[in-house]
């Protein structure tokens, strides 16, 4: 965990403890979309840096999130969300729901990247 505990007995607050280190979510995303490379995800994520995914796919490794599987022949490695990432499905789906019924279009376009979306 990167960030300093709420310390609240909270299901949520443990929930955030876990989900909200930046690119997290994002990271998830990526595997749902069916990246499971390094490379893959990185191509998805082009703000994240290198040293940043490491330590993230890291602690959601520890986390639970994802298993990080070496193909013995090959040596490559790819990352599986686990049964536990895959129940956060529906919730990140309804959390996405909620931003594009009640996040203003502004504020959603202020991060866009005419470059990225091309």
């Amino acid at each position: 965990m990167t960030t300093k505990p709420y310390g609240l007995y909270c299901p949520t607050s443990k929930a955030c403890e876990v989900l909200m280190p930046r690119w997290t979510i994002q990271i998830l995303g990526e595997l749902w979309g069916g990246s499971s490379r390094f490379n893959e995800i990185r191509r998805g994520l082009p703000g994240i840096s290198p040293t940043l995914l490491t330590k993230r796919l890291k602690e959601m490794q520890e986390n639970g999130l994802l298993e990080r599987v070496e193909d013995p022949a090959t040596g490559k490695i790819d990352y599986i969300r686990t049964d536990k990432a895959a129940e956060l499905d529906t919730v990140l789906t309804e959390l996405a729901k909620w931003a594009q019924c009640h996040i203003k279009a502004e504020i959603a376009l202020e991060d866009r990247d005419a470059d990225l979306l091309m």
